[in-house]
C-alpha cells in the first residue's frame, strides 16, 4: 500500500527507504520513536539527516521523538492538533510539500536549523 500511495502521489522519487506499521513490534508504533530511529538504521544515517513528512500528531510526535526534522502536512484528515507547532514546516496540501521540496532547499540538511520543540 505505501508504494502505491507513493506513486499515485508522484513523491516516490524523494524516499530512499520507508517503514510501515508491518515492519515495527506491536506497541512500539507512532508515537513511538521506533519507525524513524528503523527508517534512520535502514539509510545508515543519524535521524538527525532524515527528513519526515507527517501527516498526523502521533506521526509528527514520532518523528520528533526520534530526532528526525520534520514537516507536518496539515491537510490530511487526521488533523496535527498541538504537535504541528513542533515541526520545522507546516505546510497546508501535497502541492505546497511538493513545493517546497523542489524549490525550498529541504532536500539538504544544510538548511534545516533549529526546529520546533527543540
Amino acid at each position: 500500500e505505501a508504494d502505491n500511495l507513493l506513486r499515485a502521489s508522484g513523491f516516490e522519487q524523494f524516499f530512499s527507504a520507508k517503514v510501515t506499521a508491518d515492519d515495527i513490534p506491536p506497541g512500539r508504533g507512532k508515537p513511538n520513536p521506533d519507525p524513524y530511529l528503523l527508517g534512520a538504521r535502514l539509510l545508515g544515517v543519524d535521524p538527525s539527516r532524515c527528513l519526515a513528512i507527517e501527516d498526523s500528531g502521533a506521526g509528527v510526535l514520532s518523528a520528533v521523538s526520534a530526532g528526525a526534522v520534520t514537516v507536518a502536512v496539515t491537510g490530511m484528515p487526521d488533523g496535527l492538533g498541538e504537535a504541528a507547532a513542533r515541526a520545522l514546516r507546516i505546510v497546508p496540501n501535497l502541492p505546497a510539500l511538493r513545493e517546497l521540496l523542489t524549490t525550498g532547499g529541504l532536500l539538504s540538511p544544510d538548511t534545516w536549523g533549529s526546529r520546533g520543540g527543540d
